[in-house]
């Protein structure tokens, strides 16, 4: 500015029939300055809409978020009354059956219609389009739209729907309008496209953790249709191993996979014969080695199942000793992967405080002053710390959960199995009628 007064100064003292021209030549000059100035800043404050979009939207995890920043940042910075988003749910789905989400205003039906044309015609043009006329182009009775600036969202080669904005509210839309519109459809429809698919893999990992779940399941039940008194002690080890562990801080999958091991630790029993498993009274040395069999058969069943192959440490080693003195490998110290001597001391609670047929279970202090005397020697003493610092009453209150749980679980079969008891009873009742 000091430059162009300068100018004007100088100009003055020129001679009158030159200083007029020099005047409109300092006034356009002027005026150019003042338009690139005002470009410039309209610029610079696109580029920030645009760099502080893309910051938000590559945060977002689901695509109506998406859509909601992207139409209220491009409404507020090309001034319209309001916009909205038309998705397509799949390939084959026609223009006038997509979903009009992410209103920034209410819209009448008359409007949707005007937009699901309008979609139409950009999903056929595959290319951004301005209508300064809504009631001209498309002849819809009742709109309230006016004007509308349409981009398509197009990523991988496919468009997933259309990013509307209506009613400018100092007139028409112009070109540089149609170019910031289509980068933010742009980003948008990437942001979108990534949500989509990280629900389609939560879904698939939903999926994939029913089926472990199931798998899991039916190892479980397989066992205890062999051992009834299996399914009880196999879940309260469970819930008391991962008590210890989380004493230990473990979490996340180190935990599921201590949960999974607990479950299935006694899984090799499956192949230890009736004779010898369902035995009331002491076993032969023969048995007993056969007995001795069923860490290492648990071992072999579920090798070849990715998802358990992680649960293998208890599986296979919850009767190894701390001293050495265990079996199938008779590892000692530290060379026992921790899972399982966490598990040696969960299991040997609930031995100790679980009737037997061939003993009444004994109280929880019976179980401490066995547990710290076995410490070096059945126990790895940092886990028998670890035992000794949760409360007795944590213990009891995981006894009486899993006891509730599977009440609850009988109560489910009893009522289906009287279900199914009565509607057999009426069939035949139809049946005799028939007769």
């Amino acid at each position: 500015m000091r430059r162009i007064e300068t100018l004007r100064a100088q100009i003055e003292q020129w001679p009158e029939e030159f200083r007029r021209v020099g005047q409109e030549l300092v006034t356009s000059y002027e005026q150019e300055l003042a338009d690139m100035t005002r470009q410039l800043a309209q610029t610079y404050e696109e580029l920030v809409l645009l760099y502080d979009l893309g910051e938000r939207v590559v945060t977002l995890l689901d695509e109506n978020a998406v859509a909601e920043v992207s139409l209220q940042e491009i409404g507020d910075l090309l001034a319209v009354e309001g916009g909205c988003v038309c998705l397509r749910r799949d390939a084959g789905q026609r223009p006038e059956d997509w979903v009009v989400q992410n209103t920034t205003r209410p819209l009448s039906a008359a409007d949707e219609r005007v937009l699901h044309q309008a979609s139409a015609a950009v999903l056929e043009r595959e290319r951004p389009r301005i209508v300064n006329n809504v009631a001209e182009a498309f002849a819809v009775p009742g709109t309230r739209l006016c004007t509308l600036l349409s981009a398509p969202l197009r990523v991988r080669e496919r468009t997933i729907g259309v990013l509307h904005v209506f009613n400018k509210e100092d007139g028409e839309f112009r070109a540089e309008d149609m170019k910031l519109l289509s980068t933010v459809a742009t980003q948008a429809a990437i942001a979108m496209d990534n949500s989509r698919l990280l629900a389609l893999e939560r879904q698939r990992r939903r999926e994939v953790e029913q089926t472990y779940q199931a798998t899991l399941q039916a190892l479980s039940n397989a066992l205890d249709l062999r051992d009834t008194e299996t399914q009880e002690h196999a879940l309260r080890v469970q819930e008391y191993t991962v008590r210890l562990a989380r004493e230990l801080d473990l979490t996340g999958e180190h935990l599921t996979n201590i949960r999974r091991g607990a479950l299935l630790h006694d899984i090799g029993k499956i192949g230890v014969p009736d004779r010898i498993l369902l035995k009331p009274g002491k076993l032969t040395p023969e048995e007993w080695k056969i007995m001795t069999l069923h860490p290492t058969l648990g071992h072999q069943m579920i090798q070849g199942i990715e998802f358990l192959e992680k649960a293998d440490p208890i599986v296979l080693y919850h009767h190894e000793r701390y001293d050495g003195q265990g079996y199938p490998h008779g590892l000692a110290g530290e060379d026992i992967p921790i899972d399982a001597r966490l598990f040696a001391v969960a299991d040997a609670l609930d031995a100790i405080t679980s009737e037997r047929p061939y003993r009444q279970g004994q109280p929880y202090a019976v179980a401490r002053a066995e547990i710290e005397k076995n410490a070096h020697t059945q126990f790895d003493p940092l886990v028998v710390d670890l035992f000794l610092r949760v409360p007795p009453e944590e213990w009891e209150d995981i006894r009486h959960r899993v006891a509730q749980a599977l009440k609850t679980a009988s109560n489910r079969e009893d009522e289906f199995v009287r279900l199914v008891q009565q509607i057999r009873a009426e069939r035949t009742r139809l049946e005799g009628n028939k007769g």
